[in-house]
């Protein structure tokens, strides 16, 4: 069975269940997401965003 994630215009998540867990695939849909609504900044900016995003995703899996 599989399942799609979609949200507003974040990237398409498509995951065959049962190969990744819970946790991995909100990672992975998170940080798609976050790509696709900061890519337009300018690139100092984006890569603080990332470190801080990626420290927070951290903490919480």
């Amino acid at each position: 069975m599989r399942h799609k994630l979609v949200e507003g215009d974040a990237l398409l998540v498509t995951v065959i269940q049962g190969e990744k867990d819970s946790a991995e695939l909100q990672t992975i849909f998170i940080a798609q997401t976050i790509h696709h609504k900061i890519m337009d900044m300018p690139e100092e900016l984006w890569i603080k965003a990332y470190e801080e995003i990626l420290k927070e995703i951290k903490s919480t899996i």
